[in-house]
């Protein structure tokens, strides 16, 4: 989100020499650049996944992203050819410098795609999911013989609270392995959807503020009102509530 932000904002200060479709261009990649990302972790899903792309990408774009097999980091590519192709003004307004300055936020950008990658496919190792999973379940089909005696009926709810308690965390661990995955309630480990939709609004607000025309991604859906706009608000409906 972060370096989203900052090239926005290297875009919205240097639009005069960017331009503005090619601002706008990079606007859109910037927009499309989170949600390739999460359909690249989730796997492939469907037309869906295409048609939500071609909605924030501008159509000059779109083909060679539909083409791609690792469509996030085509997209990144784009970008920083792109930002090479913006030629070097006279009264050196845009040298060098800012050309380097926003390839390497753009290359920041592709160490996040090979961290996420990492985590999807380094998954914990089967044979010691499988090993716990056993010792849990050995340990507490065993426990009531050992509480009975000195508990009584009383057993049956702190044997009860005890399962819950160890199974809860072996489902946390399984869940926290692939974070980008979806739970079996229908909801994601993380906010990814609300983490995308962030980085539009904020690239939308940014080109308001200096008078530049919407990006092609503007039509995706509606600005909401700020009052509704609220992060927690959001996260609280569903991902924190458990």
């Amino acid at each position: 989100t972060d370096k989203s932000r900052d090239i926005t904002r290297i875009l919205i200060t240097y639009k005069n020499q960017i331009g503005q479709r090619r601002c706008q261009r990079l606007a859109d990649l910037i927009c499309a650049f989170p949600v390739s990302l999460k359909q690249h972790l989730e796997g492939f899903k469907g037309s869906e996944q295409e048609a939500e792309l071609k909605k924030l990408l501008d159509p000059a774009d779109f083909p060679g992203v539909q083409k791609a097999v690792n469509r996030p980091v085509h997209i990144l590519n784009q970008m920083i050819l792109m930002a090479s192709q913006v030629p070097y003004q006279t009264d050196n307004s845009w040298t060098i410098r800012e050309r380097l300055l926003i390839i390497q936020l753009v290359q920041e950008l592709g160490r996040c795609v090979g961290g996420c990658e990492r985590i999807v496919q380094t998954p914990i190792p089967l044979h010691y999911a499988r090993h716990t999973g056993r010792f849990m379940g050995l340990f507490c089909l065993t426990l009531p013989f050992v509480f009975v005696g000195e508990m009584g009926l009383a057993a049956v709810p702190t044997v009860a609270c005890v399962v819950w308690c160890l199974f809860g965390v072996q489902e946390i661990g399984l869940l926290i392995e692939n974070p980008f995955s979806e739970t079996r309630e229908g909801l994601w480990a993380l906010p990814l959807d609300v983490m995308c939709d962030t980085i539009r609004f904020d690239v939308w607000e940014a080109f308001d503020s200096v008078g530049l025309t919407s990006p092609e991604s503007r039509s995706v859906s509606p600005r909401p009102p700020r009052a509704e706009y609220v992060p927690s608000a959001i996260l609280s409906d569903g991902y924190h509530s458990n």
